[in-house]
């Protein structure tokens, strides 16, 4: 069983079932939507976004703090932690839409969207070298623990309130969605190349992909997240 599958039995799959249980049981109020918006705000449009323009591509520096939170908050999307994900993203970018690339809609649809964290790969760990220094060492850590943090962290907000859980269980489910549908959808099986996809671009607060693709270290001023980055670096968060 290879440690995608681990990670989707144990974390993924129960949360989607306790989100479904807890939808039908309880009568979401506003309290709910305002977790879920907030929720969604934090773990996925600044922290998910962090996750792949800051460990995967080093687009900015963070300040050490905000690293560190965005770090653990980024758990909550459920689909990996900072080094588990850049090591997977850019080996992505390494081999674009080749054989090589692990979640390519050319191995078809539904293996580009979740089939493949059923399939071991063999990317090596070199590839995230650099993120391995002893300054972030707290990485390591994130990465052995990510599953204890993410149920430690719901059972603390469900001794706060049931409504906020809900909330910030929707908005856990909607962005790992979110996350995985951008490989269905942003990637061409019959061109072999990425695909601007506008909606879910600026729904995500991520990029145009196939300008992504040519340029990982530029953010353009068209670019769907660059408000959201020039608002940290104006809070002083980004340098």
């Amino acid at each position: 069983m290879t440690g995608t599958t681990k990670y989707m039995l144990k974390v993924i799959a129960p949360v989607v079932l306790l989100t479904l249980f807890l939808s039908f049981q309880m009568r979401p109020n506003s309290l709910t939507v305002l977790s879920f918006a907030v929720s969604y705000f934090l773990i996925y449009l600044v922290s998910a976004n962090l996750y792949h323009r800051y460990w995967s591509h080093q687009q900015f520096e963070l300040h050490p703090a905000f690293a560190k939170l965005t770090s653990f908050l980024g758990l909550f999307v459920m689909t990996g932690d900072p080094l588990s994900y850049a090591k997977t993203h850019r080996w992505h970018h390494a081999h674009v839409d080749t054989e090589k690339d692990y979640h390519s809609p050319i191995h078809g649809r539904f293996h580009s969207f979740i089939g493949w964290m059923f399939k071991k790969n063999s990317i090596p760990a070199s590839i995230i070298l650099d993120l391995t220094s002893p300054q972030n060492r707290y990485l390591s850590e994130l990465a052995k623990n990510k599953v204890l943090i993410i149920w430690c962290g719901l059972i603390v907000v469900a001794l706060l309130s049931k409504q906020i859980l809900l909330g910030l269980l929707w908005a856990m489910c909607f962005s790992c969605f979110l996350e995985l549908l951008t490989n269905t959808i942003a990637h061409s099986a019959e061109h072999r190349r990425p695909q601007n996809v506008k909606w879910l671009a600026w729904l995500t607060l991520s990029t145009y992909h196939s300008d992504h693709h040519l340029n990982s270290r530029a953010i353009p001023h068209n670019d769907p997240g660059a408000f959201l980055i020039r608002s940290l670096k104006f809070l002083k968060l980004v340098r």
